[in-house]
């Protein structure tokens, strides 16, 4: 299992919550076996370090996992057994393997991550060779315990025994579980048929955009903000698949979460994206904020200046070894080629020539160089 912080809020959001479910089903309820399990939200293993953190929310997973008389039974014998759908989500990128075309829901995601950061064939990502992307994301669902016609239906499942299974999972049930396990900057909910009243109950909201299907919502409380459209099966009968991704890229690019491919980073330290990264990079380490930083950069094929780095590194926290401030000049390199040595002494060449290629001077020469 992942050493985090932000394992910790996730375990004591959902931990409570399965305690609960798995008390209070009865394993000798009929049909068990044939309802699938509960979905708990799950984030890849690079998303806690990611600049912005984005979690997608669909309607429901079909068929998930091995069903409610397993689930119920691994974690009453082990009550941290369902942290291995974590574990498991972590160890490899499965969702390459999951969208098929582009109006499915993992298709959809993959093509509008393919759009953020500049790359032509979206069929890139799904051949996994940009993992690095996927791996950064969160995964949500409205629903815990799935639609009864989805599958529970299909294999012979009672309804009565789906409709308690259904009423013991609300507790999982509502943006508030989500938020405060995962802590998303920004949540992009695929799923038209849920209203903010009863999705946002409890977390003060307000409404910020509202064009046909789609929403833009505010999170006031806790500074979320939630990009809001319809499932990408009913974008593809409705044919409002083309207006649905533009919303959904202007409104990431609005909140700082896209930056333009192959470009200067010219956002400037107040900018959202430069908010996030301040907010979201390591504190402990310099040099480590440094390789973290070109590895957001190169996300997009981008390069940041010395003086635009400098100024990130002192609203982290950051001073130069005597103390003072970092100015973006010999200092500020310094530290550059200092994070690169280190990682080529470290054997991480590849890093280290991330790190070479995304910091540059006034006259656009590599910073690592000076």
């Amino acid at each position: 299992m992942p050493k985090s912080n932000l394992i910790d809020s996730y375990q004591a959001t959902y931990q409570p919550i399965v305690d609960a479910f798995c008390r209070d089903i009865d394993l000798d309820l009929a049909g068990l076996d044939k309802i699938p399990s509960p979905f708990i939200p799950l984030y890849g293993s690079g998303y806690e370090k990611s600049a912005i953190r984005i979690a997608f929310v669909g309607i429901d997973t079909v068929g998930w996992q091995d069903g409610v008389k397993a689930f119920v039974t691994a974690n009453r014998e082990n009550p941290k057994a369902w942290l291995g759908d974590l574990e498991w989500f972590h160890g490899k990128v499965h969702v390459s393997k999951w969208g098929n075309r582009r109006t499915t829901f993992w298709g959809f995601i993959m093509g509008l991550i393919a759009d953020m950061y500049g790359i032509d064939d979206w069929g890139i990502l799904k051949r996994g060779l940009r993992d690095d992307l996927l791996s950064s994301l969160a995964w949500g669902n409205v629903n815990a315990i799935e639609h009864f016609n989805s599958s529970s239906k299909g294999k012979g499942a009672p309804l009565d025994s789906w409709k308690l299974c259904r009423e013991k999972s609300k507790p999982f049930l509502g943006v508030r579980p989500i938020i405060e396990a995962v802590r998303p900057n920004i949540m992009v909910i695929l799923n038209a048929s849920i209203s903010p009243e009863g999705y946002f109950n409890g977390v003060a909201w307000e409404k910020c955009e509202d064009k046909d299907e789609c929403r833009r919502y505010r999170l006031t409380d806790y500074g979320i903000d939630v990009l809001h459209v319809p499932h990408p099966n009913r974008m593809r009968w409705s044919g409002s698949e083309s207006k649905c991704r533009s919303f959904l890229l202007d409104g990431l690019r609005s909140l700082g979460a896209v930056l333009e491919p192959g470009s200067m980073f010219m956002g400037g330290i107040e900018s959202p994206f430069a908010q996030h990264m301040a907010s979201n990079a390591p504190k402990d380490d310099k040099y480590k904020a440094v390789e973290w930083i070109a590895a957001e950069l190169s996300k997009s094929n981008c390069v940041m200046s010395g003086q635009t780095l400098a100024d990130l590194l002192n609203k982290i926290g950051f001073t130069t070894n005597y103390g003072s401030p970092y100015s973006g000049g010999r200092g500020t390199y310094r530290l550059i080629r200092g994070a690169h040595n280190r990682l080529i002494r470290d054997g991480r060449e590849k890093a280290a020539g991330v790190v070479a290629r995304s910091f540059v001077k006034p006259n656009g020469h590599y910073a690592y160089e000076a």
